[in-house]
């Protein structure tokens, strides 16, 4: 009873670091230009998948965790650039 409650709390835990790791690597580009720690996160996060044996279905959900968290932070300059007014 009590590993599988590890395992879940364990499991949720890597969910946020990963949305955390993607979050803060997307703040490499403009408007934020966190260069420095968008990098450091990209590397901790392809060491973080490296340490896998095998690939498997979860390798592949914990990247597109990644993925969507970086999309989400990296794009939102469109709004950004959609709401300028031309003058």
């Amino acid at each position: 009873m009590f590993t599988s409650l590890k395992e879940r709390l364990r499991g949720q835990i890597r969910f946020l670091l990963l949305l955390c790791a993607g979050g803060v690597a997307g703040l490499i580009f403009p408007p934020f230009n966190g260069a420095v720690l968008g990098y450091v996160a990209i590397i901790l996060f392809l060491a973080y998948l490296y340490s896998f044996e095998k690939v498997d279905k979860k390798v592949f959900w914990r990247a597109y965790i990644f993925s969507f968290s970086f999309f989400i932070v990296a794009f939102s300059w469109i709004c950004n650039a959609l709401l300028i007014d031309g003058d």
